[in-house]
């Protein structure tokens, strides 16, 4: 299946007790020798299935983290690599979440690079409009509107 367009809601199922979403596993199974990697963030319960959108935003890391929030597990990658195979040779799909720690100490995060490969890319420098991040799709409004257009409207990105 293709990828979701910039926007459009999709709902993503986490199996939990996947060999292959166990964080230092992502670490091997992305090309990587996981001997002296470490993982320092919140392990997923249960087997949740939450709804997603894709959007994009550049930046530098913590201009990111104001848009995107920091409250999502990178093992909701592999949720998305499972349903979405298909790459569109364009943009890079990323999780704001920078728990992997490589064995020099960058710290990094899970993302999906323009050919369709995973990869863990230090949080350093700044990041162009091929990046599309996965971010929860969130209930709560106030005033009619969405959850993140205060913050937006921060950065003077809507009206």
């Amino acid at each position: 299946m293709s990828y979701p367009e910039i926007g459009e809601a999709f709902e993503l199922m986490l199996k939990r007790k996947d060999p292959d979403v166990q964080p230092l596993a992502m670490v091997k199974n992305y090309g990587y020798d996981p001997e002296g990697w470490e993982y320092n963030g919140k392990n997923v319960k249960g087997n949740p299935t939450q709804k997603f959108k894709l959007i994009q935003v550049g930046g530098t890391w913590d201009e990111i983290g104001k848009v995107v929030g920091n409250d999502l597990e990178g093992q909701w990658l592999e949720a998305f690599r499972a349903k979405f195979s298909e790459f569109d040779d364009e943009y890079y799909i990323n999780v704001y979440d920078d728990s992997w720690v490589d064995p020099s100490g960058v710290s990094r995060y899970p993302c999906i690079d323009g050919y369709g490969s995973p990869r863990f890319f230090s949080r350093n420098g700044v990041f162009s409009q091929h990046c599309l991040w996965i971010v929860p799709i969130k209930e709560e409004k106030r005033d009619g509107k969405p959850w993140y257009y205060r913050i937006l409207k921060s950065f003077k990105m809507v009206s």
